[in-house]
C-alpha cells in the first residue's frame, strides 16, 4: 500500500469497549470497584494507559479541563473548611505513587469544620 494512503487511514475506538475489556480488566470488568486500580497489581498498573475517561487527540473531551478544575476546587475547598484527623495516629499512609487515588490502604479520619472558618 502506498505511504500517503496509510497516512491517511484514521483509527477509532470505543472508550466503552475499552474500558469493559476483559482481557485488559479481568472477568470483574463490569463491577465498580476503585480498588482495582490502588493496588499494586503490575499487570493492573500496566493496562492503566488503557483508561482514557476523556479520550485522546483532537477528539478529546472539551470539558476535560472544565472537570479537572472542578475537582481541584471541590478538593482545596473541602482542605481550607475541614480539618482532617486521622482516627489511629500510630498508622502511617503509603503512597503508592504521586497522583490522586493512589493511597495504599485505608484512610479512616475525622473530618471537622475549621473553627476560624463559618459556614
Amino acid at each position: 500500500m502506498p505511504a500517503d494512503i496509510e497516512n491517511q487511514t484514521n483509527v477509532c475506538i470505543s472508550n466503552y469497549v475499552l474500558h469493559h475489556n476483559p482481557e485488559i480488566w479481568g472477568d470483574d470488568h463490569m463491577v465498580f470497584d476503585p480498588d482495582r486500580f490502588a493496588n499494586s497489581n503490575p499487570d493492573i498498573q500496566n493496562n492503566l494507559q488503557n483508561l482514557i475517561p476523556f479520550s485522546v487527540g483532537h477528539r478529546m473531551c472539551i470539558g476535560k479541563n472544565l472537570a479537572m478544575t472542578n475537582i481541584l476546587k471541590t478538593v482545596t475547598t473541602l482542605f481550607s473548611l475541614f480539618e482532617f484527623e486521622p482516627l489511629d495516629h500510630d498508622t502511617s499512609v503509603r503512597l503508592e505513587s504521586a497522583g490522586v487515588g493512589e493511597i495504599r490502604g485505608e484512610f479512616l479520619c475525622r473530618v471537622q469544620a475549621r473553627k476560624s472558618v463559618e459556614i
